[in-house]
């Protein structure tokens, strides 16, 4: 138990759930915001395509856990504003992935064809481009996915994320901390 008597075992399995949800909404909204992004900056291109990519640019200059802590400073803390955090620190790389496949799948033969027939803008982007760019969308998704889940725990360790009662495994080893000396086990 810890030093309140509340079962650690039960409380690290309930924080799992906390830390995974966090990690996995986190990702489905940079994978939606990225990839709208990317696949219009992609497909238009000229100032608009300059104008998205400089935005996600200038994100991707600062580490990550530094805007994280940024972003969650400037909103308050607690649990949505950690996986916004979170979220918006994972928006480029969808952005520039989409982008990319976007480029390159605008120069295949079958999307001149779709142009040819009189299909309009929205459905070449939304029904010729966009299932081409789903296979490298899920695979970033399972690269961020854990990245995700370590920079959510990292801010609720400095007590920027998930708030206590609430188990975290970020706030579980802020508690731990203290009482590693007396009980080793606790900060397993």
């Amino acid at each position: 138990t810890d030093e309140l008597g509340r079962d650690i075992l039960s409380r690290i399995i309930y924080g799992t759930r906390i830390s995974l949800e966090a990690g996995l909404l986190a990702v489905l909204v940079a994978a939606g915001v990225g990839v709208l992004t990317g696949l219009i900056a992609g497909y238009v291109g000229g100032w608009i395509d300059a104008v998205i990519m400089r935005v996600w640019d200038t994100l991707l200059a600062f580490p990550a856990i530094f805007l994280a802590i940024g972003i969650v400073t400037v909103a308050g803390p607690g649990y949505m504003n950690a996986v916004l955090a979170v979220a918006i620190i994972n928006i480029p790389t969808f952005a520039r992935l989409v982008r990319a496949t976007t480029l390159s799948v605008k120069a295949k033969d079958f999307v001149e064809a779709t142009y040819a027939i009189g299909a309009t803008s929205s459905h070449i982007m939304f029904r010729t481009i966009l299932p081409n760019c789903v296979a490298p969308v899920v695979v970033q998704m399972a690269i961020a996915a854990p990245a995700a889940i370590l920079v959510e725990a990292s801010l609720s360790y400095l007590g920027l994320g998930s708030q206590p009662p609430t188990p975290s495994w970020g706030n579980m080893l802020t508690a731990a901390q203290s009482y590693l000396f007396r009980s080793p086990t606790y900060g397993l």
